[in-house]
């Protein structure tokens, strides 16, 4: 099931013009001892628990649960890095997961400060969306 909001995700994010599929990760990218240069996503995902259900109640897989997705933009410029972020919450903010079964919410996000790491020369940004997944009526 966790798979299926992931492709979701990752399929939202590319339709927008200034992001390709191929660009978007699921592991940090590194060539040895050092980041890869140049522009690209690496998600993240996170279940946050399953949402109105009772501490004293069985887990249910297929029941209702938070999700929270991670993008890390990382870019070889600043221009680079506002262009993604713009892109990335164009796609997400308000936006619903359509994934067979579920009932998304829209989306709500947050940010951390852009951050620049002059060892490897990158910029980079983390976006946070968390949606609740429902089963569908």
């Amino acid at each position: 099931m966790l798979r299926q909001h992931i492709e979701a995700a990752k399929s939202l994010a590319a339709g927008h013009e200034y992001i390709d599929s191929s660009d978007i990760f699921e592991v940090f990218r590194d060539s040895g001892a050092t980041a890869v240069s140049g522009n690209y996503l690496v998600l993240t995902v996170t279940i946050r628990g399953y949402a109105g259900e009772r501490n004293t109640s069985p887990e249910d897989v297929a029941g209702d649960y938070s999700v929270e997705f991670q993008w890390r933009v990382v870019t070889v410029d600043a221009g680079g890095l506002v262009d993604l972020v713009d892109a990335l919450r164009t796609q997400f903010v308000g936006q619903r997961l359509e994934v067979a079964g579920r009932a998304c919410t829209p989306f709500t996000s947050d940010m951390d400060d852009a951050r620049y790491d002059s060892n490897v020369r990158l910029f980079y940004q983390d976006i946070y969306f968390d949606t609740v997944s429902s089963r569908a009526a």
